[in-house]
């Protein structure tokens, strides 16, 4: 059978299984297998055109495009730009596209036609642990590529009914920001139509992160069913025919996707909403299950992409969890607890017990507060949501009506925002412990597991959990005492800067250096570093070593204390006149901090050390923050790995002046490989096999040098590079290193 023949097929009977899924609900589980199928094959074969569509655009990459584009999704906010989706008007390609902090003071949502000029960037796969896969982001969303806008201008074309939405959110917007404070008004924007129009602050955002609430501020089913069903209250009191009922509830179904920005989970409550609605109207009985199925074929037709879209799976699965799921794990707690404090307890576990496994592949976390959270903020957050939307249709009629009620409702964001820092400092507080202590970790798996065998089997099941859990705890840790030492270095790719990580064989983490601060104001800190400690498993860093306080070597320390438990900080000692930022982040430290000189080392099991090698006690050079930079030799058996930071030719000298011993296997070039390190006699004297360079793609310094390449490859060193091969791996076992690109 051709493709086409394939799809066409899998298409008919994922529109019959639909149909049966009505008709026959008892038999609803095969219909969904049915449904299911048919999503994958729609998928794969919108994945190969695809491909097509990238095909066209290899050859420009890099190269700047002049697009016509409508705006797909509502621009919001990333770092200090903006970011959107759009699609070619004539070919239907979608890219992403980033705004600059200059071409940001407009505004960019749905429907809008620009004329675009901009870099276009073609997607990769990720160069460091943890980081985002661009072409499996793209495989997901269907797009073709990114583009960095470096013109923009705003085309008319935009329809009545856009116009009008627009209306009314600037109307919203207006209303909350001039009766409340502006962080209350950003809270109340993102919980009414997402976090898309005015961004939240870092520091509230983290706030929800800590205590696993940040779905509050994502548009969800709530919202979509708040909102219809004051809709269909007002029509009832009308006592509106059905003809006119339909029209009008269509509308506001569509009008609420375009004021919240659309989206995978908006598009499933709203179909969810209509469709069950009108099922229960023509049959008078269906299945909450097999609308939801029906709701997944509709999508899966229209934009196959939403079915491996993250947002869409997590609404499925949490949709499904309280249909399903909830009313078991009901059945079961009502035999030891009251029956409301039972079902109030499985409305608020059994969406983590769905929804966690998904979350800790593609985020590498399951917020365990997130539990606790809902259990003890899910009824006020649902009368806080009804309070809120209330108060807005009251300020569209009049905006003194707003005024007079601001104070009952900063007063009671107020209460919910103390709530949520409270579970925040709890959540916190979880983390840090479990850092500390591993067994934690095993007991959190061990209670999610016997959940599971609570809903399945009862005690009889949760008590198989406990036994399985048991077995493989010890199974683990057998394995680890059997398993040979090893060594691990990750040299991250953080564009123009350095970051190392390494990971002792006994399991400590040394982190030597955060990277830098990037144009757009985030840093690699928060970009690179934390996505990677978690996506390695790494909950506590050991040491922090600050080789010197170069701006591309130390950035983001506040946020690296506020999230990971660091130990011991460690710098040269010699760097005083510090920014103050920089200044300001070390404050952000509680633990002991000193400085290091030459000759002292950290020795580890089994036979291995980090020797600190330059500067000498009482070197100073007061020039440049290079000439400070710390230097370590990493010893592990046999192997021997040079770190030189960011020092450079004088210094180099001075070590061979010295006459220690800087014989390596492998050398990590000084000062990003510039013109001015790596001097020939300095080479010869260490000798490396393989040399690891830490530099920007296109940088503007030309990092690396050519002249430094020349001589590495005169002397038949391999060179990797973070530019060309993404973070760099190394693995030494005593006896040899194993180094490798991450792409």
């Amino acid at each position: 059978m051709s493709l086409w023949g394939f799809f066409y097929f899998a298409l008919i009977s994922g529109v019959l299984g639909g149909l049966l899924c009505i008709r026959f609900p008892s038999r609803s589980l095969i219909w969904a297998c049915i449904i299911f199928c048919l999503g994958l094959a729609r998928t794969e074969f919108s994945q190969y055109q695809h491909d097509q569509w990238r095909e066209d655009f290899g050859s420009a990459n890099d190269q700047v495009l002049s697009l016509r584009v409508r705006v797909l999704t509502d621009a919001k906010q990333v770092g200090s730009g903006m970011s959107c989706e759009v699609k070619e008007v004539l070919t239907h390609h979608r890219f992403r596209v980033y705004f600059p902090a200059t071409l940001s003071s407009d505004r960019y949502r749905i429907g809008d036609e620009l004329r675009l000029m901009g870099t276009y960037q073609s997607p990769g796969p990720a160069r460091n642990p943890g980081a985002v896969d661009t072409l499996k982001l793209a495989l997901r969303r269907g797009l073709v590529g990114d583009i960095r806008a470096q013109r923009v201008t705003r085309l008319e074309g935009v329809s009545m009914f856009r116009r009008f939405v627009r209306q009314v959110q600037d109307q919203m917007i207006a209303i909350h920001q001039q009766s409340l404070s502006k962080d209350h008004a950003r809270m109340v924007l993102a919980m009414m139509i997402g976090d898309r129009v005015l961004s939240l602050s870092s520091e509230t955002y983290e706030r929800f992160r800590l205590a696993g609430l940040t779905h509050i501020l994502v548009v969800s089913g709530t919202q979509v069913s708040l909102f219809l069903a004051a809709m269909l209250c007002v029509m009832d009191w009308l006592r509106c025919s059905a003809w006119i009922r339909w029209p009008i509830l269509v509308f506001s179904g569509m009008f609420f996707y375009v004021l919240t920005g659309g989206g995978a989970s908006i598009l499933r409550a709203v179909l969810l909403v209509l469709l069950s609605k009108a099922v229960h109207e023509l049959y008078r009985r269906v299945h909450s299950l097999d609308a939801l199925c029906l709701v997944g074929l509709i999508m899966a037709v229209v934009n196959p992409f939403y079915w491996v879209d993250v947002g869409a799976q997590l609404s499925f699965l949490a949709t499904g969890s309280l249909l399903c799921l909830a009313p078991l794990l009901s059945s079961q707690l009502s035999r030891y607890l009251p029956l409301v404090l039972a079902q109030y307890m499985a409305l608020s576990v059994a969406p983590f017990m769905l929804t966690a496994p998904v979350l800790a592949y593609h985020f590498h976390e399951a917020s365990l507060m997130s539990v606790l959270s809902n259990f003890l903020l899910l009824f006020w957050v649902q009368c806080l949501l009804i309070w809120v939307i209330f108060v807005t249709m009251m300020g569209l009629i009049s905006l003194s009506f707003s005024d007079a009620l601001s104070g009952i409702t900063s007063g009671a964001l107020d209460l919910f925002e103390g709530m949520v820092t409270l579970c925040s400092d709890w959540g916190r507080a979880l983390g840090f412990l479990m850092a500390k202590h591993a067994w934690l970790t095993w007991l959190l798996i061990l209670l999610f597991g016997m959940s599971w065998g609570l809903v399945l089997g009862g005690i009889s099941g949760s008590i198989w959990v406990l036994i399985v859990c048991c077995l493989a705890h010890g199974g683990l840790n057998l394995a680890r005492v059997l398993m040979p030492p090893e060594l691990s270095v990750w040299v991250l790719d953080v564009g123009q800067g350095e970051s190392i990580l390494i990971r002792l064989p006994d399991r400590r983490v040394i982190l030597i250096d955060t990277g830098p601060r990037y144009y757009s104001g985030n840093t690699a800190v928060n970009r690179v570093l934390i996505p990677a400690l978690r996506a390695l498993g790494i909950r506590q860093i050991d040491m922090l070593i600050i080789t010197h306080f170069d701006s591309d070597h130390v950035s983001g320390l506040s946020r690296l204390f506020s999230t990971v438990p660091v130990r011991y900080m460690f710098d040269n000692g010699l760097d005083l006149r510090l920014e103050p930022r920089v200044l300001a982040d070390l404050a952000h430290f509680k633990g002991q901090r000193s400085s290091l000189v030459q000759s002292q080392r950290f020795s580890f099991e089994p036979d291995g050390e980090l020797r600190v090698l330059f500067p000498r006690m009482g070197h100073a050079h007061v020039a440049h923050s290079n000439h400070n930079s710390l230097v370590m030799m990493l010893r592990f058996g046999q192997t021997r790995l040079l770190l030189m930071g960011d020092l450079e030719g004088g210094g180099e000298r001075r070590l061979l002046e010295w006459g220690l011993d800087l014989r390596a296997q492998v050398l990590k070039v000084g000062h990003h490989g510039s013109k001015t390190s790596s001097i020939s006699p300095f080479l010869d004297q260490v000798d490396p096999d393989y040399a690891l360079i830490s530099a920007g793609r296109r940088n503007r310094y030309s990092h690396p040098s050519d002249t430094v390449i020349k001589r590495l490859e005169a002397r038949d060193i391999q060179v990797f590079r973070t530019d060309q091969h993404g973070a760099l791996v190394l693995r030494s076992d005593l006896e040899r290193w194993y180094v490798s690109g991450y792409q």
